[in-house]
C-alpha cells in the first residue's frame, strides 16, 4: 500500500532548482557609454550553471532622444541578456536579477570578489522570467536609471560594478523508482557516542584541529574524526602523523562541501538532504571516497541515481566509475543502454567527456545494449 507522507509512481519527474550568483565588474565603460548597443553585439560574461554553459551579454538604450541630445538624455535603459551556449532538449525556467553597486561600498574595495554575506542593499535592480528551450532563446533583465545618478553613485574610474544572480530549474526525470541507489540505515543514534558528537558539532567545544579550505578556516575535533573515518584516523594518529602542522591545507575541495562532509561526521545525516543539489551531490560523493566514508556516499549516489537525465548520464557515469560506485555506475549504464535515451545521451556534451576519460566504459555499455537487444 501506498505511503501517505509521499504517493508512488512507476515514472518520477523531478524539479530542481540551481542557484549562482556572482559579481561583475564592466572597465572602460567611458569608451562605449554613449553608443547605443543592441543586446547581442557586447558579450560582458560565461559561466557554468547545472551542466551548461551560458553566455551574458550587455545593451544600453537611451530613452526619447536623438544621438545630437544623447549626452543630456535624462534616462537610459541597461539590460542583461542570458542565453545558452550549450544546446540542451531539456526546458529550462530561469529567472534573472542583477543590481547596480554603489562604488561608495567597501565590496568596489575587494575587485572582482563580492561577499554576498556583506551586500548593500540594492539601489537599482532589474529583473525577469523566461524560458529557454534552444541556442537562439534568452532571458533579458533591465533597469531605467537617470544618467546623472548613474554618473555620480555607479561609475567610478570608468567602471561599474553589478551583482547578478541566476535561478534555474529544470525537470529531472528518472526511470522506475526501483532504480535507485539503497542507502542503509543509520544505526548511528544506537552509539554512545552520538549525543556528544552532536553536542560538539553543535558547539565547537574543544576542537583541536584547524582546516584551510580555499581562505577559510574550519575547525575540529581529531578523535571524532578519527573514529569515523580510515583516512583521518591515519592522519592523526599513524605513522606517518605531522604533529608540527597547526592548520591542515584542504586542496580541490569547496568549503561548503567540507562542512557537509564534516557534518555528516559529527551526524550521520546531511542537512536538508532532500534539497541537496545534483551539483553538490557530485563534489559531495567525491569528497566521500577521499575521506572513505562509505555510508555518505551511498546517500551521494542516492541523490544522483534518482536525478539522472539525459545530459548528466554519461558524466555521471564516469563519475561512478572513478569513484568506484558499483550501484550508480550499474544504473548509468541502464539508463544510457534504453533505446529511448540512447541517442540523447550520445548526442550530449557529457558523452564526448566520457570518451575522453574513461573510454573503457563502453566495453560494459557494449554488453548492457546486448543484454537489452537480448531481453
Amino acid at each position: 500500500m501506498a505511503s501517505k507522507d509521499r504517493m508512488e509512481a512507476d515514472m518520477i519527474c523531478q524539479l530542481e532548482k540551481f542557484t549562482k550568483s556572482f559579481s561583475l565588474r564592466i572597465d572602460g565603460y567611458s569608451l562605449i557609454q554613449h553608443v547605443q548597443l543592441p543586446k547581442n553585439q557586447l558579450v560582458v560574461a560565461t559561466f557554468d550553471l547545472a551542466g551548461h554553459s551560458w553566455i551574458l551579454r550587455f545593451s544600453q538604450s537611451f530613452a526619447a532622444c536623438n544621438a545630437s541630445q544623447r549626452n543630456y538624455c535624462r534616462n537610459f535603459h541597461i539590460t542583461l541578456h542570458l542565453s545558452l551556449l550549450t544546446q540542451t532538449k531539456t526546458l529550462v525556467f530561469l529567472e534573472v536579477d542583477f543590481s547596480l553597486l554603489d562604488h561608495s561600498e567597501s565590496c568596489w574595495s575587494e575587485g572582482n570578489i563580492f561577499k554576498l554575506g556583506n551586500e548593500a542593499p540594492p539601489v537599482l535592480s532589474g529583473r525577469s522570467r523566461g524560458k529557454i528551450f534552444k541556442l537562439e532563446d534568452d532571458v533579458s533583465a533591465e533597469l531605467c536609471i537617470s544618467r546623472s545618478e548613474f554618473m555620480s553613485k555607479f561609475l567610478k574610474d570608468g567602471s561599474f560594478m553589478l551583482k547578478c544572480t541566476v535561478d534555474l530549474v529544470k525537470p529531472v526525470c528518472v526511470g522506475a523508482r526501483n532504480k535507485r541507489v539503497l542507502v542503509p540505515s543509520s544505526d548511528f543514534s544506537q552509539s554512545a557516542n552520538c549525543g556528544h558528537f552532536i553536542h560538539l558539532w553543535n558547539t565547537g567545544e574543544g576542537a583541536d584541529v584547524a582546516f584551510k579550505v580555499s581562505e577559510e578556516i574550519i575547525t575540529a575535533h581529531k578523535e571524532v574524526l578519527a573514529m569515523r573515518s580510515p583516512v583521518f584516523r591515519a592522519q592523526f594518529f599513524g605513522p606517518m602523523i605531522d604533529s608540527k602542522s597547526d592548520c591542515i591545507a584542504i586542496e580541490d575541495m569547496k568549503p561548503a562541501i567540507f562542512r557537509l562532509m564534516l557534518q555528516f561526521v559529527y551526524t550521520d545525516n546531511v542537512a536538508l538532504q532532500e534539497e541537496l543539489s545534483f551539483e553538490m551531490a557530485q563534489h559531495l560523493l567525491v569528497a566521500a571516497d577521499r575521506y572513505s566514508l562509505e555510508r555518505l556516499k551511498l546517500i551521494c549516489e542516492e541523490k544522483l541515481s534518482a536525478s539522472l537525465d539525459v545530459e548528466m548520464a554519461a558524466t555521471t557515469l564516469v563519475l561512478a566509475e572513478q569513484h568506484n560506485c558499483e550501484q550508480l555506475k550499474e544504473i548509468c549504464l541502464d539508463f544510457v543502454a534504453s533505446r529511448e535515451k540512447l541517442q540523447a545521451v550520445i548526442a550530449s556534451d557529457g558523452f564526448s567527456h566520457l570518451m575522453e576519460s574513461c573510454p573503457f566504459i563502453l566495453k560494459d555499455l557494449l554488453a548492457k545494449l546486448d543484454s537489452e537487444r537480448r531481453n
